[in-house]
This record gives structure tokens, C-alpha cells and sequence, in this order.
């Protein structure tokens, strides 16, 4: 049986630089995306990760970096300096994961992580002298503001203020939503890349005459796909009516918070 060492100790060195396996990103940021492990290429050797959720890893804004190594969970702290990364010695429990637990290999090898990159499929790389790691996207643990519209005729639509315009994945299936000046709920399912946003409660406030709240949770109704690129979210509507795009935020004191109930949305 698994048992926890009260203890908590610093469990790696700080990362040597070393060059980059992969091209440096153009931007020099990580999205604090929850990133969940898929695969390990240590020693020669190519890890597939069989329950991703188990081992993830999300990038703070303000630093920190937080670790669920199968049975444990971390903490450290990271930099970007000109566009390499740095992690830097943290704390973590020390439960005795099962036999064929891979929590040794992710923490040492994500610890060593010197560059960080975006595949074509959307999936973060992470390379280092310890070993690389392939890491997929969730939808859960962030706030996600909504950027820009794209329709199926070429027409743009932008939102002069994201922070207003945001969409929250919550346990259970839940979702959180605020349309500018209105707030509400709902649910989510996902298959694979396939995605659908059932809209339930909205508050109804009465917006600014330029507001977008109305276009907004229209749209989402008719969400049926989504994909991840280069650390950013992008809902596919039905019919090729168009793509809406989304960049990741962390609130701790909103995120995986639940929104009150509100009056049914007709």
C-alpha cells in the first residue's frame, strides 16, 4: 500500500542550460494550461504514459510550477531567460507510488527541462538533459478569455475587453460562463476532439448598447470541435460558421469555482 511521508523535502537540482532539441518558441511565455504527460523519451528509451491525468504539470504565471507526479503532488518554481527554461528545486510528498509507477522519471526529467516547444498537433515539448517530455493540453484548470471570432465569411470579430469574455471547464461536466456584464452555467462533454457546450442558466443584465454578450453565448451553443495550438484554445462552431480562439488564465480564486444558479437562458 502507498503511505505519505509527512516530510516534505527539495527533490531535484537546479537545471543545467543546455541547447535546445527543439526550436525555441516565438513567444516567451507558457500558458498555465494544466498539461497532462503522454510520453517519456529518456535513454534511449520511449515511455508511453497510459493515464495522462496522473502526471501533470501546470505553468503559473507568477512562477510557480505546479506537479502531480502519479501518487504525489509538487511544487517549484520556474524561469524563462531569453527564451530557455529554468526549473528550479521545489517540494514534494513522498507517497510510495505503485511498482510500475513512472513518477521518478517525469519529476527527474521535467526537472532538467531546458526548452520548451509546440508540435503541429498542439502537444508541448519539453527537452532536457535528463530526458523529453510530450505533454497534451485540458480544458480543465484554467480560465479561458475569450480573443477573437472568425467566421466561415471571413468576418472578424474581437472582444475590446477578453477578461469579460470567459469560458471556465469545471469538474462534474460544469461550465462557467461570463458574457460581459452576465453570468452563468452550464454543461460540457467531450469525445476526442469532439465538444459541445449545453448552455443552462444566464443572468440577464442589461449590457453597454456595444457589448458582444448575446453573440458570445449564441456561439458557444453551437460549438462541435475543438483543438489546441500553440498553447491556445480554438472552438470549431457547426456548419464551418467559424472558429472562436481562446488564450488560458489563472485566477486562484475563480478557478474550479462553480457560478450561483441563475434564471433559465431562452
Amino acid at each position: 500500500m502507498s503511505f505519505v511521508v509527512a516530510l516534505l523535502l527539495p527533490f531535484l537540482t537546479l537545471a543545467t542550460l543546455v541547447t535546445p532539441a527543439t526550436p525555441v518558441p516565438e513567444t516567451n511565455t507558457l500558458p498555465p494550461i494544466v498539461w497532462q504527460l503522454i510520453a517519456i523519451d529518456q535513454a534511449d528509451e520511449e515511455i508511453e504514459i497510459s493515464d495522462p491525468s496522473r502526471y501533470t504539470a501546470q505553468f503559473l504565471p507568477d512562477g510557480s510550477l505546479l506537479i502531480q507526479a502519479d501518487c504525489n503532488r509538487g511544487r517549484s518554481t520556474y524561469e524563462l531567460v531569453d527564451g530557455k527554461l529554468v526549473v528550479h528545486p521545489g517540494i514534494s510528498t513522498l507517497a510510495l507510488c505503485p511498482a510500475d509507477s513512472r513518477d521518478q522519471e517525469f519529476v527527474t526529467a521535467l526537472s532538467g527541462a531546458t526548452a520548451f516547444a509546440f508540435d503541429v498537433d498542439g502537444l508541448l515539448l519539453l527537452t532536457g538533459s535528463a530526458g523529453d517530455l510530450t505533454l497534451q493540453a485540458t480544458l480543465e484548470g484554467v480560465v479561458w478569455q475569450w480573443e477573437k471570432f472568425e467566421g466561415g465569411d471571413d468576418s472578424l470579430t474581437a472582444p475590446a475587453t477578453p477578461s469579460r469574455y470567459t469560458l471556465s471547464f469545471l469538474p462534474d461536466a460544469k461550465l462557467a460562463i461570463q458574457a460581459d456584464c452576465n453570468r452563468g452555467r452550464g454543461t460540457w462533454s467531450v469525445v476526442d476532439s469532439q465538444l459541445e457546450l449545453a448552455i443552462g442558466g444566464m443572468t440577464r443584465a442589461m449590457c453597454a448598447q456595444d457589448s458582444l454578450s448575446n453573440d458570445f453565448v449564441e456561439d458557444l451553443g453551437y460549438v462541435r470541435s475543438h483543438v489546441f495550438r500553440d498553447g491556445k484554445l480554438y472552438l470549431s462552431l457547426m456548419a464551418d460558421a467559424g472558429i472562436m480562439t481562446f488564450a488560458a488564465t489563472y485566477d486562484a480564486a475563480s478557478t474550479g469555482t462553480p457560478v450561483p444558479e441563475a434564471t433559465p437562458h431562452a
